[in-house]
Order: C-alpha cells, then sequence, then structure tokens
C-alpha cells in the first residue's frame, strides 16, 4: 500500500495562507512573541504623539505638569525603542526560519517525485520558484502576520479608550477613518493587483528560465548569429514585467494618496466634532489636542494593511507557485508500511538479490502508445542481463521501472521477492545503483562528487575506488581535489564515465544499472572502460541496457525489444543465427 497525496487544493489567498502557516506551525510562538511586542510598541507611539499634543496644548488648562510630561515621553519613548527591537528580532527569526523551514521542505516533497518532478519542467523556472519566489513569500511572516493582526487589536483599544476618555463622538469619527484606511482602501482594484502580481511571478520564471537558456546555448546562440532575434526576446519579457510593475505601482499610488486624504478629512472631523463638545463644556482643548494625537499616532497600525497588500498579492502568488510543486502528487508514493528487504544472506549467490520483472506494463504521461507492454523477465542473483534494442524500444524504461522512478501501469517488479513499491525509498536506493550515459557531475571537486555515494568514505576508500574504476587521480592537477566545473565540463566523457564507475563502487549496491554507459564515447575510451565496468559488475545482479552486441559480451541472458515488447533472448551462442534478432540488436 501507498501513501496517496491529498486532492488538488483550489489555491485562493485563504487556502495559501492555511498552508503557509501549516507548514511552518514550529514558528508560531516566536511570531505570538512579535505581535505582542508590535503592539506594544505602536501603543507606546500612539501615546507619546498624544503626550506631545497635550503638552503642547497643556498651557490651556492641562491637569498634567510638563516636568510629568516629559518624564512621561521619556519612558515611552525607551519602551517602544526596546518593544521595537524585539518585535523585528522575533519577527525576522520567524521570516527566515519560515524560509528556511520552506526551502527544506520543497526538496523534501521534490525529491521524491523526480525524475517526473524535473523531466518535464524547465530548470531556470523550477530554480526560480526555489529561491526567488519562496524569498518572496518572506513578507507574509515578517510584513503581514504581524501588521494585520495589530491593525485589529491596537485601533479597537484605541478607540474604546477614546469613547471612555474623550468622547463617543471623536472615538466614532477615529474608528470610522481607521475602517476605511484599513479595510476598505486595500480593497481597491485587488483583483486587478492580484492579477498584475501572479502575471510578474510567472513572468520572472520565465525571464530565468530565458536566461539560463542563453547562457547554456550561448555557443549556439552565437555559433547561428542568434544574438538579436534572443536579446530581443528577452527585451520583451522585460516589457512584460514594466507593464505589471507599473500596474501594481499606480493602484498602491491611488491608495495611499487616498489615505493621506482620508487622514487629513478625519482630523479635521475629529476637530470639528471635538470643538462643539469643548464648547459645550464636555472637556477641555487639551483634551482634544490628545484625542488628536492618539489618533494620529494610531494610523500606522492601520495604514500597514495597504503597506503590505501589494506586496501581499506577489507572496501568495509566489506561495502559489512553489505549492503548485510541493502539494503535487508523487509518481512513486512511498509506503504507508515498508517492507524490509530479506537479510542478505537468504538473496543467494555472492550476496545480490534475485530481480523480477512479472507481466509490466507502462506507458508515459501523453503517450499514445504504451513504453513497454506485457514483459516479464527473471534477473537471477549475481546474473548479468543485456537488453538491446533501438532506440525507443523501451530499453530504459526498464530500467527506471527498476530504479522505481516510475510505477508500472500493470504488473510489479520485486527484488528478492519484495516488490519495490513496498520498500522504503531508502532501501531502495541502497539496493540498486545506476550508472548513465550521461552522468551528472556536480560543479565540484572530484572527492566532492564521489561522496555523493557515500558521504563519509575517507581518502583512501576514495584512492581505492578510483584504482578499481582505472581512474588516476595524477592525471588531473590537483589530484581528487580537481574541479570538474559546471555540468563536467572540465573533464573528458571517458574520466566523466570513471567517475561515474567509481562512485558505483562506493555505493556498493547490490543491484547495478549500467544505461547505455559507453554510447556516447569512442570505440577506444569504451574498450579502455572494459575492465573497470567488469570490475563493476562483480558479485553484483546487473542490468546492462545497450545498443551494440559487442558491448554486451558478458552477459549471461541477452534480451531484444522492439516496440516494447520482447521478441527474442537467450545466451549470445544461442542468438547468434537469428537474422531477427541481428538486425533489431544493431539498428539504431
Amino acid at each position: 500500500m501507498t501513501e496517496e497525496s491529498s486532492a488538488p487544493i483550489a489555491w485562493d489567498r485563504r487556502s495559501l495562507a492555511r498552508w503557509l502557516l501549516t507548514r511552518t506551525r514550529t514558528v508560531l510562538p516566536p511570531l505570538g512573541a512579535s505581535i505582542l511586542f508590535r503592539i506594544v510598541g505602536l501603543v507606546s507611539g500612539a501615546a507619546i504623539i498624544g503626550l506631545g499634543t497635550y503638552a503642547a496644548a497643556s498651557a490651556l488648562g492641562g491637569t498634567l505638569s510638563l516636568g510629568h510630561v516629559a518624564t512621561l515621553l521619556v519612558v515611552l519613548s525607551l519602551i517602544k525603542a526596546f518593544a521595537r527591537y524585539l518585535e523585528q528580532f522575533f519577527g525576522h527569526y520567524v521570516a527566515f526560519k519560515a524560509l528556511a523551514t520552506l526551502r527544506t521542505y520543497f526538496f523534501r516533497r521534490l525529491e521524491p517525485q523526480a525524475p517526473t518532478a524535473t523531466e518535464g519542467r524547465r530548470t531556470g523556472d523550477l530554480l526560480s520558484r526555489a529561491t526567488r519566489d519562496i524569498d518572496r513569500i518572506e513578507v507574509f511572516f515578517a510584513h503581514t502576520l504581524g501588521p494585520a493582526t495589530t491593525a485589529v487589536i491596537v485601533p479597537l483599544g484605541m478607540g474604546v479608550w477614546l469613547a471612555a476618555a474623550v468622547s463617543v463622538g471623536v472615538a466614532s469619527a477615529a474608528v470610522s477613518c481607521w475602517l476605511i484606511v484599513g479595510l476598505i482602501f486595500p480593497l481597491i482594484e485587488s483583483k486587478r493587483a492580484l492579477g498584475a502580481a501572479r502575471r510578474l511571478r510567472h513572468e520572472r520564471g520565465e525571464l530565468a528560465q530565458h536566461v539560463t537558456d542563453s547562457v547554456q546555448g550561448a555557443c549556439e546562440i552565437v555559433a547561428f548569429g542568434y544574438e538579436h532575434r534572443r536579446r530581443a526576446e528577452q527585451d520583451a519579457w522585460g516589457e512584460r514585467l514594466r507593464a505589471d510593475q507599473t500596474t501594481l505601482g499606480s493602484i498602491v499610488a491611488l491608495r495611499r494618496g487616498l489615505i493621506a486624504a482620508d487622514c487629513a478629512a478625519t482630523v479635521s472631523a475629529i476637530i470639528l466634532v471635538g470643538a462643539r463638545e469643548v464648547a459645550a463644556g464636555a472637556y477641555g482643548w487639551y483634551d482634544l489636542a490628545l484625542a488628536v494625537g492618539v489618533v494620529l499616532g494610531t494610523l500606522p497600525a492601520v495604514t500597514a494593511v495597504e503597506e503590505f497588500s501589494a506586496d501581499l498579492d506577489q507572496a501568495f502568488a509566489s506561495a502559489a507557485r512553489v505549492a503548485q510543486i510541493t502539494e503535487a502528487r508523487p509518481a512513486t508514493p512511498a509506503p504507508v508500511r515498508p517492507v524490509p528487504l530479506p537479510d542478505a544472506a537468504r538473496w543467494g549467490e555472492d550476496e545480490c538479490p534475485a530481480v523480477r520483472i512479472e507481466d509490466v506494463t507502462f506507458s508515459y504521461a501523453g503517450g499514445l502508445e504504451p513504453a513497454v507492454r506485457g514483459i516479464t523477465l527473471d534477473l537471477p542473483a549475481g546474473s548479468t542481463t543485456a537488453i538491446v534494442g533501438a532506440s525507443g524500444s523501451g530499453k530504459s524504461t526498464l530500467a527506471h521501472l527498476l530504479a522505481r522512478f516510475y510505477d508500472p501501469d500493470e504488473g510489479r517488479i520485486s527484488i528478492g521477492g519484495v516488490d519495490v513499491r513496498e520498500l522504503a525509498d531508502e532501501d531502495l536506493r541502497a539496493a540498486v545503483g545506476i550508472v548513465g550515459q550521461r552522468p551528472y557531475l556536480f560543479n565540484a571537486s572530484i572527492a566532492e562528487n564521489l561522496r555523493v555515494a557515500t558521504p563519509e568514505a575517507s581518502d583512501e576508500h576514495l584512492l581505492l575506488a578510483c584504482q578499481r574504476a582505472a581512474l588516476d587521480p595524477a592525471d588531473f592537477a590537483d589530484g581528487l581535489d580537481t574541479q570538474v566545473g559546471e555540468l563536467g565540463t572540465a573533464v573528458s566523457g571517458g574520466q566523466r564515465q570513471r567517475i561515474a564507475i567509481a562512485r558505483a563502487l562506493l555505493r556498493d549496491a547490490p543491484i547495478l544499472i549500467l544505461d547505455e554507459v559507453t554510447s556516447q564515447l569512442d570505440r577506444e575510451t569504451e574498450a579502455e572502460l572494459s575492465a573497470a565496468l567488469a570490475e563493476l559488475q562483480r558479485g553484483r545482479t546487473t542490468l546492462i541496457i545497450a545498443h551494440r552486441l559487442e558491448t554486451v559480451q558478458g552477459a549471461d541472458n541477452v534480451v531484444v525489444l522492439d516496440a516494447g515488447h520482447v521478441v527474442a533472448q537467450g545466451s549470445l551462442l544461442d542468438l547468434a543465427g537469428n537474422e531477427q534478432f541481428r538486425a533489431l540488436a544493431n539498428r539504431d
């Protein structure tokens, strides 16, 4: 039984906010502390402005002396400064911790989906989601949750205080202003702003992909004189970005202009209401001055809503792009109750397991015909089985199914009698090693690339693996510390394959897949690698994918595929006279 992911989610703002808080629930306690200190800081700031206006009006009959006001201002300033520091400390701790958590979650969810999650996607756009989009989500944690909460609590508290300490009329005028600024103005053109924000995030991903393609394809661009057209394409994406940024900017400018006008109108309204009440003897001018100061001092709590709303649209657009990846259903769901592999002593010859491919049919997404259909094969423990055939016949598909990059539509594949779908990922990866025709080398040293297989391997283990793979560190300027360059461009094709073989030797998996290992090499280099490959296969159940018969001379069993079907199998000697076998095995 495997773990099924949840049904697709409609990514509106509410579901995105819930998703973000669920994935980062560990940051909620410090987030609460940040909100608490923000409330203290805002109230202190409002009190400072209120007392300042009170002091200016105290000559008209204030009950507090200027000395008392000055003392209170100093104390409140210290409280505000301390609260501001703690708010910022906890707020940014929350933001950066949440981003680190989301990046880890992104990779943890992406890794089980590979290679299906990456094969059909553009690397530049995927990189943009993992970096720029996750960075953009910082707005939600550092500049949204705290301001949104305090935009409710602080004005509500201040409104109650104004009603009790000054008058209901003044409190009503203030609350009306705060509601307009905090609730109505941020909704102006909100759909248009959200649409522009979503387009902006998409366009940034497209631009990142375009730049990635341009850098990686620089030689082809120059060779074919495509520079002007390529720059024009990039300019077009830049123009789309500019248009959507202009849209967002104009909406923000409109909102903030209205907020400034509303604030001026509110002060005027409070003075008009208060003047009548002062004239009626309800309270003094100094009390009205205090009320005006408090209202102005509370405005930052509500204007923050508009300040974060424009950026919040982009944060939600980025969150949706990240969630589309992380919440996608894995092509190979993890088993709910993993079954352990049998003890190595029960595997048989050379302590490696047998593999059985039983009535397997599989189609790629969007494929019109199955890539393989109804295939049944046995790979005895310690044997070498070669699969040959034309390109597109299904050879690599079988290898990928055995490695569980995909799950078959029908049938099953078992290792040591256990269905691969019932194995934990770590057990399966430990049991199956792969050397492909284009092994990926990280832009790091040879030693670091080797330690991908076994991070704790000592230098002695690395040298031994290199020796068995016929890879001589002395051939490189800095030995094992030599940098291989991006995509391994600083080493030759033969050296790249030897590094991959040494890496597989370090992994020491009991099942080995050699997928067209020498297809990209000339025959001389291929011959040089034959001894290293023979060493790699020793004591393992091996599956070899190949085009040419001469690359599988040592195989115990040869299987010929054509259009996803097994059309012949047996030893090379058994099949030597089969013309159909020779035609299929050598056809490109």
